[in-house]
C-alpha cells in the first residue's frame, strides 16, 4: 500500500505542477500577445 500511495501522490504532484506551468505559460503568452498588439 505504501508504494501505491507514493505513486498516487507523485501523480497528483505532477499534475499540479503541470497545471501551474500551464497557467504561467498562458499568462506570459497573453502578456506577450498584448504587447505585440500595442506595438501595432
Amino acid at each position: 500500500m505504501i508504494i501505491v500511495d507514493m505513486v498516487y501522490s507523485k501523480l497528483v504532484y505532477t499534475s499540479e505542477v503541470d497545471c501551474c506551468f500551464f497557467r504561467i505559460n498562458w499568462y506570459l503568452t497573453s502578456r506577450m500577445s498584448s504587447h505585440q498588439v500595442r506595438k501595432i
